[in-house]
């Protein structure tokens, strides 16, 4: 616990210091865009609720994302929570009709079914959030950090239903808004 607490000390000091050295640029300089967010090309192995497993990778970016098979074959979860084969309608993806499964697992009936897929099957960028990512990058692009006066930051502690809790929140209270936190360097909210 002494450890997370101590991370956490050094993330909030060295975000503070950056700040502070780069008060120039955070006036002037324009910040990342979310769409410069990738997924990661990592394959992770999943256990659907069939039980069976398969392997996909995650495609695309915080704009325009999906989920393919390792031979690049596009996947969707139904409704049941198994992956199938994906079909593009009006430009979205749904469910073929088809369970997916890893290419060594493949049945013969599965194998000729894919044989007339595209691998190449993207889903459309849906226009709306396009204009909404647009008008928030447009914001991004108009404001910059107050390096003075009331900075109001948010900090989110999040309970994960299938994650158990290894700090209690007191300690994040304390590290956060204490006047004094256990290794007397004071809160957050002192420091800043």
């Amino acid at each position: 616990m002494k450890f997370i607490t101590s991370l956490s000390k050094v993330l909030i000091l060295a975000s503070g210091l950056y700040l502070a050295q780069n008060k120039a640029t955070a006036q002037t300089a324009i910040p990342s865009l979310p769409s410069s967010c990738v997924a990661s090309e990592e394959a992770i192995t999943l256990t659907q609720p069939n039980n069976t497993s398969i392997t996909v990778v995650g495609k695309g970016n915080l704009n325009n994302h999906w989920t393919e098979t390792t031979d690049g074959y596009a996947v969707i979860r139904n409704l049941a929570g198994n992956y199938e084969y994906a079909s593009k309608v009006n430009g979205n993806f749904v469910p073929g009709g088809t369970l997916a499964s890893d290419p060594i697992n493949r049945t013969a009936t599965e194998a000729a079914y894919v044989s007339g897929l595209s691998v190449t099957l993207k889903p459309d960028m849906n226009p709306l959030k396009a204009s909404i990512l647009n008008q928030v990058n447009a914001q991004v692009q108009r404001k910059t950090y107050p390096t003075s006066g009331n900075i109001r930051i948010l900090a989110l502690l999040i309970d994960y239903p299938d994650l158990q809790n290894v700090i209690p929140k007191s300690d994040f209270d304390s590290l956060l808004y204490g006047a004094n936190d256990r290794s007397g360097d004071g809160g957050f909210k002192v420091v800043y």
